[in-house]
Protein backbone atom coordinates (compact mmCIF):
# COMPACT_ATOMS: atom_id res chain seq x y z
CA UNK A 1 0.00 0.00 0.00
CA UNK A 2 2.94 2.26 -0.54
CA UNK A 3 2.52 5.61 -2.27
CA UNK A 4 4.77 8.45 -3.28
CA UNK A 5 4.26 12.12 -3.95
CA UNK A 6 5.04 13.87 -7.18
CA UNK A 7 4.70 17.56 -6.32
CA UNK A 8 1.35 17.87 -4.57
CA UNK A 9 -0.07 14.84 -6.39
CA UNK A 10 -0.10 11.51 -4.62
CA UNK A 11 0.81 8.66 -6.98
CA UNK A 12 -0.39 5.13 -6.27
CA UNK A 13 0.66 1.84 -7.83
CA UNK A 14 -1.89 0.05 -10.00
CA UNK A 15 -3.09 -3.51 -9.53
CA UNK A 16 -3.00 -6.23 -12.16
CA UNK A 17 -5.86 -8.40 -10.99
CA UNK A 18 -6.12 -11.39 -13.31
CA UNK A 19 -7.45 -10.01 -16.58
CA UNK A 20 -8.42 -6.74 -14.88
CA UNK A 21 -6.29 -3.61 -14.51
CA UNK A 22 -7.28 -1.48 -11.51
CA UNK A 23 -6.15 2.14 -11.68
CA UNK A 24 -6.33 4.32 -8.56
CA UNK A 25 -6.10 7.95 -9.72
CA UNK A 26 -7.43 10.87 -7.65
CA UNK A 27 -9.04 13.41 -9.99
CA UNK A 28 -8.96 11.17 -13.06
CA UNK A 29 -12.71 10.99 -13.71
CA UNK A 30 -12.92 14.73 -14.27
CA UNK A 31 -10.36 14.57 -17.08
CA UNK A 32 -10.62 13.29 -20.68
CA UNK A 33 -10.55 9.47 -20.60
CA UNK A 34 -6.97 8.73 -21.70
CA UNK A 35 -7.51 5.08 -20.71
CA UNK A 36 -9.37 4.62 -24.02
CA UNK A 37 -5.95 4.36 -25.67
CA UNK A 38 -5.63 0.94 -24.07
CA UNK A 39 -8.25 -0.29 -26.57
CA UNK A 40 -7.15 0.95 -30.00
CA UNK A 41 -9.45 -1.37 -31.95
CA UNK A 42 -12.67 -0.24 -30.24
CA UNK A 43 -15.11 1.37 -32.67
CA UNK A 44 -17.65 2.76 -30.23
CA UNK A 45 -18.59 3.09 -26.59
CA UNK A 46 -21.90 2.56 -24.78
CA UNK A 47 -22.10 4.41 -21.46
CA UNK A 48 -24.42 2.85 -18.87
CA UNK A 49 -25.41 5.35 -16.21
CA UNK A 50 -28.41 6.75 -14.38
CA UNK A 51 -30.04 10.14 -14.60
CA UNK A 52 -29.05 10.94 -11.01
CA UNK A 53 -25.38 10.22 -11.74
CA UNK A 54 -25.24 11.95 -15.10
CA UNK A 55 -26.89 15.14 -13.85
CA UNK A 56 -25.71 14.96 -10.25
CA UNK A 57 -22.49 14.39 -8.38
CA UNK A 58 -20.65 12.80 -11.34
CA UNK A 59 -21.79 15.27 -13.99
CA UNK A 60 -18.26 16.32 -14.86
CA UNK A 61 -17.22 12.68 -15.24
CA UNK A 62 -20.07 12.07 -17.69
CA UNK A 63 -19.14 15.21 -19.61
CA UNK A 64 -15.51 14.09 -19.82
CA UNK A 65 -16.58 10.72 -21.23
CA UNK A 66 -18.82 12.30 -23.83
CA UNK A 67 -15.86 14.37 -25.03
CA UNK A 68 -13.85 11.27 -25.93
CA UNK A 69 -12.79 10.46 -29.46
CA UNK A 70 -15.01 7.36 -29.62
CA UNK A 71 -18.64 7.63 -30.78
CA UNK A 72 -20.63 7.28 -27.56
CA UNK A 73 -24.22 6.24 -26.93
CA UNK A 74 -25.77 6.60 -23.47
CA UNK A 75 -28.02 3.95 -21.92
CA UNK A 76 -29.81 5.69 -19.05
CA UNK A 77 -31.17 3.26 -16.46
CA UNK A 78 -33.33 3.80 -13.35
CA UNK A 79 -31.72 4.80 -10.09
CA UNK A 80 -30.96 2.26 -7.40
CA UNK A 81 -32.13 -1.34 -7.36
CA UNK A 82 -34.90 -0.51 -9.84
CA UNK A 83 -32.23 -0.70 -12.55
CA UNK A 84 -31.47 -4.34 -11.89
CA UNK A 85 -34.36 -5.98 -13.72
CA UNK A 86 -34.62 -8.26 -16.74
CA UNK A 87 -36.71 -5.60 -18.48
CA UNK A 88 -33.81 -3.15 -18.22
CA UNK A 89 -31.46 -5.84 -19.51
CA UNK A 90 -33.76 -6.39 -22.49
CA UNK A 91 -33.70 -2.66 -23.25
CA UNK A 92 -29.92 -2.81 -23.13
CA UNK A 93 -29.82 -5.73 -25.53
CA UNK A 94 -32.08 -3.87 -27.96
CA UNK A 95 -29.73 -0.88 -27.92
CA UNK A 96 -26.60 -2.98 -28.41
CA UNK A 97 -28.27 -4.83 -31.28
CA UNK A 98 -29.31 -1.60 -33.02
CA UNK A 99 -25.73 -0.30 -32.79
CA UNK A 100 -24.11 -3.46 -34.07
CA UNK A 101 -22.13 -3.54 -30.83
CA UNK A 102 -19.22 -6.00 -31.12
CA UNK A 103 -17.02 -7.82 -28.64
CA UNK A 104 -14.21 -5.33 -29.27
CA UNK A 105 -16.32 -2.27 -28.42
CA UNK A 106 -16.46 -0.75 -24.92
CA UNK A 107 -19.35 -1.07 -22.47
CA UNK A 108 -18.66 1.46 -19.72
CA UNK A 109 -20.46 1.81 -16.40
CA UNK A 110 -20.51 5.17 -14.62
CA UNK A 111 -22.30 5.07 -11.32
CA UNK A 112 -22.82 3.10 -8.16
CA UNK A 113 -23.13 -0.59 -7.41
CA UNK A 114 -26.42 -1.16 -9.20
CA UNK A 115 -25.08 0.38 -12.40
CA UNK A 116 -21.92 -1.75 -12.12
CA UNK A 117 -23.97 -4.90 -11.55
CA UNK A 118 -26.27 -4.23 -14.49
CA UNK A 119 -23.52 -3.20 -16.92
CA UNK A 120 -21.49 -6.25 -15.92
CA UNK A 121 -24.44 -8.52 -16.59
CA UNK A 122 -25.00 -6.93 -20.00
CA UNK A 123 -21.33 -7.17 -20.96
CA UNK A 124 -21.00 -10.77 -19.82
CA UNK A 125 -24.01 -12.00 -21.77
CA UNK A 126 -23.84 -9.96 -25.00
CA UNK A 127 -21.95 -12.01 -27.61
CA UNK A 128 -20.77 -14.18 -24.68
CA UNK A 129 -18.63 -11.38 -23.37
CA UNK A 130 -17.72 -7.86 -24.47
CA UNK A 131 -15.18 -5.40 -23.09
CA UNK A 132 -16.30 -3.96 -19.79
CA UNK A 133 -14.97 -0.83 -18.07
CA UNK A 134 -16.11 0.26 -14.61
CA UNK A 135 -15.91 3.89 -13.48
CA UNK A 136 -17.43 3.64 -9.99
CA UNK A 137 -18.72 6.88 -8.49
CA UNK A 138 -19.76 5.71 -5.02
CA UNK A 139 -17.66 4.31 -2.21
CA UNK A 140 -19.70 1.10 -2.20
CA UNK A 141 -19.02 0.57 -5.90
CA UNK A 142 -15.33 1.44 -5.64
CA UNK A 143 -14.49 -1.14 -3.00
CA UNK A 144 -17.10 -3.78 -3.74
CA UNK A 145 -19.32 -3.89 -6.82
CA UNK A 146 -16.76 -2.90 -9.45
CA UNK A 147 -14.09 -5.40 -8.34
CA UNK A 148 -14.36 -9.17 -8.34
CA UNK A 149 -16.44 -9.95 -11.40
CA UNK A 150 -19.83 -10.59 -9.81
CA UNK A 151 -22.71 -9.27 -11.94
CA UNK A 152 -26.41 -9.75 -11.33
CA UNK A 153 -29.99 -8.55 -11.54
CA UNK A 154 -32.85 -9.08 -9.12
CA UNK A 155 -35.75 -11.45 -9.78
CA UNK A 156 -39.10 -11.87 -8.02
CA UNK A 157 -37.98 -9.90 -4.98
CA UNK A 158 -34.71 -11.77 -4.56
CA UNK A 159 -31.56 -9.68 -4.68
CA UNK A 160 -28.96 -10.76 -7.27
CA UNK A 161 -30.88 -13.94 -8.09
CA UNK A 162 -29.74 -14.04 -11.75
CA UNK A 163 -26.08 -13.37 -12.40
CA UNK A 164 -22.68 -14.19 -13.85
CA UNK A 165 -18.99 -14.14 -13.01
CA UNK A 166 -17.26 -11.88 -15.54
CA UNK A 167 -14.24 -9.65 -14.99
CA UNK A 168 -13.97 -6.11 -16.33
CA UNK A 169 -10.99 -5.21 -18.47
CA UNK A 170 -10.39 -2.02 -16.50
CA UNK A 171 -11.56 -0.32 -13.30
CA UNK A 172 -10.71 3.35 -12.77
CA UNK A 173 -11.08 4.47 -9.16
CA UNK A 174 -11.09 8.18 -8.36
CA UNK A 175 -11.61 8.88 -4.64
CA UNK A 176 -12.14 12.59 -5.32
CA UNK A 177 -15.48 11.92 -7.01
CA UNK A 178 -16.79 10.79 -3.62
CA UNK A 179 -16.55 14.28 -2.11
CA UNK A 180 -19.91 15.30 -3.58
CA UNK A 181 -21.82 12.26 -2.33
CA UNK A 182 -24.50 12.77 0.28
CA UNK A 183 -23.53 11.87 3.83
CA UNK A 184 -25.98 8.95 3.71
CA UNK A 185 -24.52 7.50 0.50
CA UNK A 186 -20.96 7.91 1.75
CA UNK A 187 -21.84 6.26 5.05
CA UNK A 188 -23.51 3.38 3.23
CA UNK A 189 -20.22 2.66 1.50
CA UNK A 190 -18.38 2.87 4.79
CA UNK A 191 -20.33 -0.15 6.04
CA UNK A 192 -18.51 -2.28 3.46
CA UNK A 193 -15.20 -0.66 4.41
CA UNK A 194 -15.81 -1.54 8.05
CA UNK A 195 -16.73 -5.07 6.98
CA UNK A 196 -13.31 -5.48 5.37
CA UNK A 197 -11.70 -4.34 8.61
CA UNK A 198 -13.73 -6.76 10.68
CA UNK A 199 -13.08 -9.80 8.50
CA UNK A 200 -9.44 -9.26 7.53
CA UNK A 201 -7.62 -6.02 8.41
CA UNK A 202 -8.21 -4.34 11.80
CA UNK A 203 -6.08 -1.35 10.73
CA UNK A 204 -9.03 -0.24 8.62
CA UNK A 205 -11.11 0.16 11.78
CA UNK A 206 -8.53 2.52 13.29
CA UNK A 207 -8.27 4.62 10.14
CA UNK A 208 -12.05 4.72 9.81
CA UNK A 209 -12.42 5.89 13.40
CA UNK A 210 -9.95 8.72 12.83
CA UNK A 211 -11.71 9.69 9.59
CA UNK A 212 -15.11 9.75 11.26
CA UNK A 213 -14.08 12.81 13.28
CA UNK A 214 -13.43 14.76 10.07
CA UNK A 215 -16.46 16.63 8.77
CA UNK A 216 -15.07 17.80 5.41
CA UNK A 217 -13.50 16.19 2.37
CA UNK A 218 -13.61 12.69 3.80
CA UNK A 219 -12.82 11.13 0.45
CA UNK A 220 -9.39 12.73 0.11
CA UNK A 221 -8.11 12.63 3.71
CA UNK A 222 -5.06 10.45 4.27
CA UNK A 223 -6.95 8.08 6.54
CA UNK A 224 -9.83 7.78 4.08
CA UNK A 225 -7.48 7.02 1.21
CA UNK A 226 -5.82 4.34 3.33
CA UNK A 227 -9.24 2.88 4.15
CA UNK A 228 -10.29 2.68 0.51
CA UNK A 229 -7.07 1.09 -0.70
CA UNK A 230 -6.87 -1.33 2.22
CA UNK A 231 -10.48 -2.43 1.67
CA UNK A 232 -9.70 -2.94 -2.02
CA UNK A 233 -6.69 -5.04 -1.12
CA UNK A 234 -8.82 -7.22 1.15
CA UNK A 235 -11.31 -7.75 -1.67
CA UNK A 236 -8.60 -8.49 -4.24
CA UNK A 237 -6.77 -10.93 -1.95
CA UNK A 238 -9.91 -12.92 -1.17
CA UNK A 239 -11.16 -12.99 -4.75
CA UNK A 240 -7.78 -14.09 -6.11
CA UNK A 241 -7.71 -16.98 -3.64
CA UNK A 242 -11.30 -18.03 -4.43
CA UNK A 243 -12.58 -16.56 -7.72
CA UNK A 244 -15.86 -18.49 -7.79
CA UNK A 245 -16.99 -17.80 -4.25
CA UNK A 246 -16.69 -21.31 -2.78
CA UNK A 247 -14.48 -20.73 0.27
CA UNK A 248 -12.56 -17.69 1.60
CA UNK A 249 -14.26 -15.23 -0.73
CA UNK A 250 -17.45 -15.91 1.19
CA UNK A 251 -15.92 -13.89 4.06
CA UNK A 252 -16.98 -10.85 2.01
CA UNK A 253 -20.58 -11.86 2.72
CA UNK A 254 -20.22 -11.02 6.39
CA UNK A 255 -23.48 -9.39 7.46
CA UNK A 256 -25.18 -10.24 4.18
CA UNK A 257 -27.29 -13.17 5.39
CA UNK A 258 -29.52 -10.92 7.47
CA UNK A 259 -28.68 -7.71 5.59
CA UNK A 260 -29.94 -8.95 2.23
CA UNK A 261 -33.01 -10.44 3.91
CA UNK A 262 -33.76 -6.98 5.35
CA UNK A 263 -33.39 -5.44 1.88
CA UNK A 264 -35.76 -7.99 0.35
CA UNK A 265 -38.29 -7.70 3.17
CA UNK A 266 -38.45 -3.92 2.63
CA UNK A 267 -38.61 -4.30 -1.17
CA UNK A 268 -35.22 -2.54 -1.52
CA UNK A 269 -36.76 0.73 -0.33
CA UNK A 270 -36.19 0.84 3.41
CA UNK A 271 -32.39 0.83 3.55
CA UNK A 272 -29.37 1.48 1.39
CA UNK A 273 -27.37 -1.70 0.74
CA UNK A 274 -24.57 -0.68 3.10
CA UNK A 275 -27.06 0.24 5.82
CA UNK A 276 -28.66 -3.20 5.59
CA UNK A 277 -25.25 -4.90 5.64
CA UNK A 278 -24.33 -2.90 8.75
CA UNK A 279 -27.46 -4.14 10.49
CA UNK A 280 -26.61 -7.65 9.33
CA UNK A 281 -23.10 -7.38 10.78
CA UNK A 282 -24.57 -6.35 14.11
CA UNK A 283 -26.81 -9.42 14.12
CA UNK A 284 -23.92 -11.65 12.99
CA UNK A 285 -21.70 -10.36 15.80
CA UNK A 286 -24.40 -11.04 18.35
CA UNK A 287 -25.08 -14.51 16.90
CA UNK A 288 -21.38 -15.32 17.20
CA UNK A 289 -21.37 -14.23 20.82
CA UNK A 290 -24.42 -16.40 21.54
CA UNK A 291 -22.72 -19.40 19.94
CA UNK A 292 -19.53 -18.74 21.90
CA UNK A 293 -17.32 -18.44 18.82
CA UNK A 294 -17.02 -14.65 18.93
CA UNK A 295 -15.09 -12.82 21.61
CA UNK A 296 -17.30 -10.78 23.96
CA UNK A 297 -17.57 -7.15 23.01
CA UNK A 298 -17.65 -7.48 19.22
CA UNK A 299 -21.33 -6.52 19.15
CA UNK A 300 -20.60 -3.34 21.10
CA UNK A 301 -17.59 -2.53 18.90
CA UNK A 302 -19.67 -3.03 15.74
CA UNK A 303 -22.45 -0.82 17.06
CA UNK A 304 -19.97 1.92 17.97
CA UNK A 305 -18.36 1.81 14.52
CA UNK A 306 -21.72 2.01 12.77
CA UNK A 307 -22.81 4.94 14.92
CA UNK A 308 -19.56 6.79 14.18
CA UNK A 309 -20.55 6.70 10.51
CA UNK A 310 -24.21 7.61 11.04
CA UNK A 311 -25.35 4.13 10.08
CA UNK A 312 -28.53 2.65 11.58
CA UNK A 313 -28.25 0.22 14.46
CA UNK A 314 -31.97 -0.36 15.07
CA UNK A 315 -35.08 -1.41 13.14
CA UNK A 316 -38.47 -0.25 14.26
CA UNK A 317 -40.99 -1.67 11.77
CA UNK A 318 -39.46 -5.02 10.91
CA UNK A 319 -39.86 -8.30 12.75
CA UNK A 320 -37.86 -11.49 12.50
CA UNK A 321 -40.88 -13.09 10.83
CA UNK A 322 -40.67 -10.48 8.08
CA UNK A 323 -37.18 -11.57 7.08
CA UNK A 324 -37.55 -15.34 7.66
CA UNK A 325 -38.76 -16.21 4.12
CA UNK A 326 -35.73 -14.48 2.63
CA UNK A 327 -33.28 -16.21 4.97
CA UNK A 328 -34.45 -19.49 3.45
CA UNK A 329 -33.44 -18.31 -0.04
CA UNK A 330 -29.91 -17.29 0.98
CA UNK A 331 -27.50 -18.27 -1.84
CA UNK A 332 -24.45 -18.81 0.39
CA UNK A 333 -24.03 -22.59 0.49
CA UNK A 334 -21.31 -25.20 0.86
CA UNK A 335 -21.88 -28.91 0.17
CA UNK A 336 -25.59 -28.22 -0.07
CA UNK A 337 -25.79 -26.54 3.34
CA UNK A 338 -26.35 -22.86 4.05
CA UNK A 339 -23.27 -21.25 5.54
CA UNK A 340 -22.76 -18.23 7.75
CA UNK A 341 -19.80 -15.89 8.13
CA UNK A 342 -18.73 -15.45 11.74
CA UNK A 343 -16.05 -13.06 12.98
CA UNK A 344 -14.33 -14.41 16.09
CA UNK A 345 -12.52 -11.09 16.61
CA UNK A 346 -11.44 -8.09 14.51
CA UNK A 347 -9.61 -9.40 11.44
CA UNK A 348 -10.55 -13.07 11.99
CA UNK A 349 -13.39 -14.53 9.93
CA UNK A 350 -14.51 -18.11 9.49
CA UNK A 351 -17.30 -20.06 7.80
CA UNK A 352 -19.74 -22.03 9.93
CA UNK A 353 -23.09 -23.72 9.26
CA UNK A 354 -25.89 -21.20 9.44
CA UNK A 355 -27.07 -20.95 13.05
CA UNK A 356 -30.40 -22.40 14.02
CA UNK A 357 -33.38 -20.13 13.73
CA UNK A 358 -33.64 -19.71 17.50
CA UNK A 359 -30.10 -18.27 17.57
CA UNK A 360 -30.77 -15.86 14.72
CA UNK A 361 -34.06 -14.83 16.31
CA UNK A 362 -32.33 -14.06 19.60
CA UNK A 363 -29.51 -12.23 17.78
CA UNK A 364 -32.04 -10.16 15.82
CA UNK A 365 -33.17 -8.66 19.11
CA UNK A 366 -29.95 -6.61 19.10
CA UNK A 367 -31.70 -4.36 16.57
CA UNK A 368 -34.57 -3.57 18.93
CA UNK A 369 -35.09 0.18 19.44
CA UNK A 370 -34.65 1.27 23.06
CA UNK A 371 -34.86 -2.22 24.46
CA UNK A 372 -38.02 -3.28 22.61
CA UNK A 373 -37.87 -6.59 20.75
CA UNK A 374 -38.27 -6.39 16.94
CA UNK A 375 -39.28 -10.03 16.79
Amino acid sequence: MSSSRRGSERVFPDWDFGSTAIVFRPGSLHLPPTWIKRFPDARQMVLVTSKAVRSGHARSAATALMSSSLPTTVLTVPDGERAKTLSTVRRGYELLSSLGFSRGDLLVSLGGGTVSDLAGFLASTWHRGTRLIHLPTTLLAQIDASVGGKNAVNFQGLRNAVGTFYDPSLVVIDPEVLASLSRRDFSSGMAEVLKCGLIADPRILSWATRSASTTKDLSTSDEMTLCIRAALEVKIRLVESDPFDRAERMFLNYGHTVGQAIESATNFRGYRHGEAVGLGMLVAARAGEILGGTEPGLTDLTRALLKEWFLPTEVSRLSFEDITPFLASDKKRSSGHQIFVMVSGPGRAELIPRPEERVLREAFRVLAPQGRSPG
